[in-house]
């Protein structure tokens, strides 16, 4: 079912956030964005004989509130790198339409590690992670949109099965965050231990 993935994940993350997160604003700003996510998911509109759902308009207002401060050169890569995304994510819908294969693994498990694997590789910030996952997501919808408007397969911007492969990227990006946390976390203490072994107090 359309959506499944994307209001699992959006409960689940809103869930832990809300519940077993410490309270600091940073919380309270995500779980706010999760719940306000969720809530635009189910409306949708008609501009120009286009479906637009109000998620993807939130989705890309967020991308570029995280940027607003990108400058120069920084802020070029941040173009460069989301459009990459886009364009890798309106690919993959073009093949699956005009050259269609077979495909054993679901694709939003397919194009979601696609993506998540491009924003691993082209933000090593962790924090700037989000703004390219998820302004890489927004223009590659936008792309999908324009290119099928006037063709036998119109489709709506931002639909349930988009936003699935939306929150399955974001989860496997999270999840490998957490992982390179751990392993930071994991070597400064190994640090610590090698320095109090090489320096025991003196007895």
């Amino acid at each position: 079912m359309s959506g499944g993935y994307f209001f699992w994940f959006a409960w689940t993350s809103w869930i832990v956030i809300t519940f077993f997160v410490p309270k600091s604003k940073v919380r309270t700003k995500l779980a706010v964005v999760l719940l306000l996510l969720i809530i635009m998911s189910g409306i949708q509109f008609t501009i120009g004989g286009q479906a637009i759902n109000a998620s993807v308009i939130f989705l890309q207002m967020i991308g570029y509130f995280l940027v607003r401060r990108s400058k120069g050169t920084t802020l070029l890569y941040v173009c460069m790198g989301t459009w990459v995304i886009a364009a890798a994510y309106a690919g993959f819908h073009f093949i699956e339409v005009f050259d269609p294969v077979v495909l054993i693994v679901d694709r939003i498990w397919l194009l979601g590690p696609i993506i998540a694997v491009l924003v691993l590789l082209l933000a090593v910030d962790r924090r700037k992670r989000f703004s390219f996952v998820i302004l890489g997501f927004t223009h590659g919808e936008w792309l999908v949109t324009f290119g099928f408007r006037h063709s036998y397969h119109p489709v709506e911007l931002g639909s349930f099965a988009s936003l699935d492969v939306f929150m399955v990227s974001s989860f496997l990006i999270v999840c490998w965050s957490a992982l390179e946390w751990l392993a930071t976390w994991i070597a400064s203490i190994t640090d610590r231990r090698k320095q109090t072994s090489s320096h025991p107090s003196a007895s």
